[in-house]
């Protein structure tokens, strides 16, 4: 998966903007997504400018699977508080 490809399936997911960043570095609470150098990936939390969690990856489809699990598993996350009905594997799999 790709960066844009997750960001289409996180709008269809429902999940707000406002939960999440794809472009990296974020002073906000929200999860990011962000390419560091040598071609890695990293997907972190943070919160009041502090990163929490932060996983790094050697490509962008671990880091954008690894993201969308994480987001996913949050239900704080989905515009008006709906979590959709699908299970991860399905939205992976599509």
């Amino acid at each position: 998966m790709t960066r844009l490809e997750l960001q289409e399936t996180v709008d269809d997911l429902g999940i707000s903007k406002n939960a999440y960043s794809l472009e990296g570095g974020s002073r906000g609470n929200k999860y990011v997504l962000s390419q560091e150098a040598m071609g890695k990936w990293s997907v972190y939390y943070c919160e009041r400018g502090l990163i929490l969690g932060k996983r790094i990856f050697d490509n962008e489809d671990d880091a954008c699977d690894y993201f969308l699990r994480t987001v996913m598993s949050d239900p704080t996350v989905f515009i008006l508080g709906a979590r959709p009905y699908l299970q991860l594997e399905e939205v992976l799999l599509s």
